[in-house]
């Protein structure tokens, strides 16, 4: 089994510090929460900056860590195209990270 713990709530901790621990208290993994509202991460020299997603994935390797699923609060009951695209940047993102699961919600079951 692989246990890990996810960013909700954390948003105030660095990539650094959640790799830390992460590493520290043995989590096999770190549940990524609402990553493309957390602009520090794309930063240039940013774990998930398009010229920084490989040496991150190598990074979690090495330290035999994985991010098991990108969560969000993307709702797909909204009417709204942005809640789409951010989905779909998600998933893109997801594909780059080697994540296998990405997280939505529902809010209302108006078909």
């Amino acid at each position: 089994m692989r246990l890990s713990f996810s960013t909700r709530g954390w948003a105030d901790c660095s990539w650094e510090e959640l790799i830390n621990t992460a590493v520290e208290m043995k989590f096999r993994g770190i549940e990524v929460y609402n990553a493309l509202k957390q602009e520090a991460l794309f930063e240039k020299g940013g774990p998930f900056h398009k010229y920084s997603i490989s040496a991150t994935v190598r990074s979690l390797n090495d330290q035999k860590l994985t991010i098991p699923c990108l969560d969000s609060s993307c709702d797909l009951s909204l009417p709204d195209d942005a809640e789409i695209e951010a989905l779909r940047s998600l998933i893109a993102l997801a594909a780059d990270l080697h994540v296998e699961t990405v997280c939505a919600f529902a809010s209302r079951d108006d078909e």
